[in-house]
């Protein structure tokens, strides 16, 4: 024992002296060896998912809970699992050379199986009530079923379900109709298994419909299926008791006050709005609008739009008015803001899927919390793409294009502050993935702090002045970086913003730099970097180079150190006259040159 606790001391000893290299690499051990082609998850049908194996390992697998010498995928083999109910599978992966026992499987290397666990819905058995729907002329006489009742309304097909449970539905070629939710007695699952559906209804209505308070709504997109919801009518206005007037547009789904809508599986769903938005969640609360009182009510901030598994969903929702905005004139009264790709009153989740959005408002709005964790999300036209009082990004691939701000953090119903910033409430945070955002307006705009822990961040900035590539609450907010690389560029250094010294380090080079200052924020309480003032105006900081030139759109840039080592490189989308460089390999008080080629910028 004595001389056990001998070894282990004179170990640690040499790690604190550093007599060795400390290597961590057993936690990446596990998935090391080999790539899996599905992730866990769950999925609406039978999915097939397959193990390959790199060269120089072998995996040994079960999905009965032990381990056989017997299962085993080879060195640089395949082996595809067919998975109909719920299963999981368990692998351990070793060097190709290593021998192993079915006991030391059990045993020793069984606590660092990798598990992958894969859950079939149940949405699309023999349970699904399964409903076909046709033309109007077809119900002169209503069709009803279990749940659920199929009648002409004029020109419309109109299935109500009135039960909760699950119902198959597809249409007989396109079918002028609508869905409509009203069961309240628990969820209903709706699956669309090959829908072609469009509907004229003015005002405040959806080609599928979600009641007020009528019970949560799960819309699962069948596997292999393709399903259109098309929606042409018209805004519909109406004055309330008080005078004012209120116009509703109809969407593509339109969930109403005290429920919630899921959208999962991994079939394909287009939505068409011409005057409306594509999907819709209103209000949570059936009683009352948002107040200032929502930034303290738990209830304002449930997810009542989600959207999980991996659909492909492709919305288009243009605005009537999209000329007058693409040429910066911002006013209300010019264009539509009530088409949104994606909309939720309260809050929203995104944790996977393909999801492409032309937006005539917002591509992703949530009056509380915009959250994407996972996905393929192109946001290709919009005015602003990515809203909420409160955006997370913790992973996927986001692409960004808005004509005013690209990812923004405000609410002004939920601040008495005239400003509409506060930084107790607003926040942008991205944690991971690859986000690139390109905008006319401010690149990112937070009312309140900004924070970036990881991930590859790309924001091209305005090509006019006015805005800048970042920007934060005036004085009050911080734009921290911590984790990860951000690139920005902009026209000019007009309301510029640098991230806080209390991070990562970032170097910037101002080209045609206009006597705009530098806004390097910090905490409240903090003290800024040497020489930047706030980003109301003032003298550059230390960290800005001035050449007196701009860079055309389509110029690959390179960062270099003072030893001509590469630092970073980007290539810019439109003319260019201030670049940042933010991430863990610039370091405080040194000298970086910005290269166009071989030819030296600045």
């Amino acid at each position: 024992m004595a001389k056990k606790r001998i070894v282990s001391m004179l170990a640690a000893l040499v790690l604190i002296l550093g007599l060795i290299p400390v290597q961590v690499k057993k936690a990446d051990a596990a998935t090391k060896g080999y790539t899996v082609t599905k992730d866990s998850g769950t999925y609406s049908s039978t999915v097939q998912t397959s193990v390959k194996v790199k060269k120089g390992y072998k995996v040994y697998y079960t999905t009965s809970g032990s381990f056989s010498t017997s299962k085993v995928i080879k060195s640089g083999k395949t082996k595809t699992f067919t998975i109909k109910k719920n299963t999981t599978i368990k692998l351990i992966v070793v060097k190709k050379n290593k021998k192993v026992t079915t006991k030391k499987l059990n045993k020793s290397l069984k606590s660092k199986a990798k598990t992958y666990k894969y859950k079939i819905s149940k949405t699309e058995t023999q349970d699904s009530s399964s409903i076909k729907l046709k033309a109007a002329s077809n119900y002169a006489t209503p069709e009803e079923g279990e749940g659920y009742k199929i009648e002409a309304d004029g020109e419309n097909s109109v299935l109500t379900i009135s039960k909760s449970g699950s119902y198959s539905v597809s249409t007989d070629g396109t079918v002028t109709g609508q869905i409509v939710n009203k069961a309240t007695d628990g969820e209903v699952t709706l699956i669309l298994n090959g829908v072609d559906l469009k509907n004229a209804n003015a005002g405040d209505d959806g080609v599928i419909l979600n009641k007020k308070s009528a019970s949560p709504l799960n819309v699962v997109l069948a596997a292999g299926s393709d399903n259109t919801l098309t929606a042409t009518g018209e805004g519909q206005t109406e004055t309330t008791s008080d005078g004012t007037t209120d116009t509703d547009y109809p969407a593509g789904i339109m969930v109403k006050k005290g429920s919630a809508l899921t959208i999962s599986g991994t079939g394909k769903l287009s939505i068409n709005s011409t005057h409306g938005s594509g999907i819709k969640v209103k209000y949570n609360d059936t009683e009352n609008d948002i107040s200032t009182l929502c930034a303290n009510d738990s209830n304002f901030w449930t997810e009542t739009l989600t959207i999980k598994d991996d659909p492909t969903i492709n919305i288009v929702c243009n605005s009537d008015d999209e000329a007058a905005y693409k040429n910066n004139n911002y006013n209300t009264d010019t264009y539509d803001a009530h088409q949104d790709g994606i909309s939720s009153k309260n809050s929203l989740g995104i944790y996977g899927g393909t999801i492409n959005i032309v937006a005539g408002d917002d591509g992703i709005h949530a009056e509380a919390t915009a959250k994407i964790t996972k996905g393929t999300i192109t946001v290709s036209s919009s005015t602003e793409a990515l809203e909420g009082a409160k955006v997370q990004i913790d992973d996927g691939t986001v692409n960004l294009k808005a004509y005013d701000d690209g990812i923004n953090a405000a609410n002004s119903d939920l601040t008495a502050n005239t400003s509409g910033e506060d930084t107790n409430i607003f926040s942008i945070t991205i944690n991971g993935g690859t986000v690139t955002v390109d905008a006319e307006g401010d690149g990112i705009d937070s009312n309140g702090n900004a924070y970036i822990t990881g991930g590859d961040v790309k924001v091209y900035g305005p090509s006019k002045g006015g805005n800048g590539a970042l920007d934060v609450a005036d004085q009050t907010g911080v734009f921290l970086v911590t984790g990860g690389t951000l690139y920005a560029t902009a026209a000019g250094s007009d309301m510029a913003v640098t991230p806080s010294n209390t991070g990562y380090s970032s170097v910037v080079f101002a080209l045609n730099n206009n006597g705009m200052g530098m806004g390097g924020q910090t905490p409240t309480g903090g003290t800024p970097p040497s020489g930047s003032p706030d980003q109301n105006g003032g003298t550059p900081g230390n960290n800005t180079t001035t050449s007196g030139t701009t860079i055309e759109a389509g110029t690959t840039l390179t960062i270099k150190d003072s030893s001509g080592n590469t630092v970073g490189s980007l290539t810019t989308k439109k003319t260019t006259g201030w670049i940042l460089y933010c991430g863990s390999n610039i370091t405080k008080d040194q000298t970086y040159t910005l290269y166009s080629g071989s030819t030296q910028v600045a």
